[in-house]
């Protein structure tokens, strides 16, 4: 099959391709023949952290009297959460804001009080323990719990590995092509990544009630990495 054939049956197998809504295709690339396809690797696995924010949120009608309440039943919150075995490295602020409250059934919207919100960011390393130490926090008097989710503290390994499945899952599609197109599979000539995380949300209730344990379910995470590839054709 010389050269123009070749092009010829390229751009036939593109043009059915791109109809089918499929991002592979074998195509002429800046001047050279080349084969770009899209590789996708993912891997499971179960979490060994959860992340959430814990808070508190005051009223008061004096702004000193809701900053001294909140700044109390924080440092109650952040000694519960330490006595659980939370690192201090693992406890840090997210967010503090103070809004005034107004009364809007008034033309003048006087103040009527203000709101301290104070958050810290949490993760849990002991998962085996998780649900024992929210209770604790919000026995202690966290009022707010924002964001509980779960994740691995170590991405690299696992990154490695859906790399690994995305190229060879790449390098399969384009032989499957070159096979149809009659040419031979060259080497890769460029590569893009993206990858995505699925974490998962925690599932079950928060009992209120003093003593109780929230139950929780870690489940398992998807990590999946994303490839673009150009293959050269000989």
């Amino acid at each position: 099959m010389n050269k123009r054939s070749v092009l010829y049956l390229c751009m036939l197998i593109s043009t059915a391709i791109i109809a089918c809504g499929h991002r592979d295709s074998v195509s002429s690339n800046s001047g050279s023949e080349g084969i770009h396809v899209s590789g996708q690797g993912s891997v499971s696995t179960a979490p060994d952290i959860a992340l959430a924010q814990l808070g508190v949120q005051t009223f008061a009608p004096e702004l000193k009297v809701a900053m001294t309440a909140n700044s109390r039943s924080m440092n109650t919150v952040i000694g519960a959460l330490k006595a659980q075995g939370i690192a201090d490295d693992d406890i840090q602020t997210a967010n503090f804001s103070v809004n005034p409250q107004y009364d809007f059934e008034r033309e003048t919207r006087e103040i009527v009080g203000y709101w301290v919100d104070n958050r810290v960011r949490v993760t849990f390393r002991d998962l085996s323990a998780l649900g024992n130490a929210l209770q604790s926090s919000i026995d202690a008097g966290a009022n707010t719990v924002y964001d509980l989710r779960f994740t691995v503290d170590d991405r690299d390994a696992l990154l490695s590995q859906a790399r690994t499945l995305a190229v060879a899952d790449a390098r399969q599609r384009a032989q499957t092509l070159a096979e149809a197109a009659g040419v031979k599979l060259g080497k890769a000539l460029n590569i893009r990544e993206s990858s995505s995380t699925y974490p998962v949300y925690a599932r079950g209730s928060f009992d209120e009630a003093a003593g109780s344990t929230i139950p929780v379910e870690s489940g398992e995470i998807d990590l999946s990495v994303y490839v673009d590839v150009l293959f050269d054709i000989r």
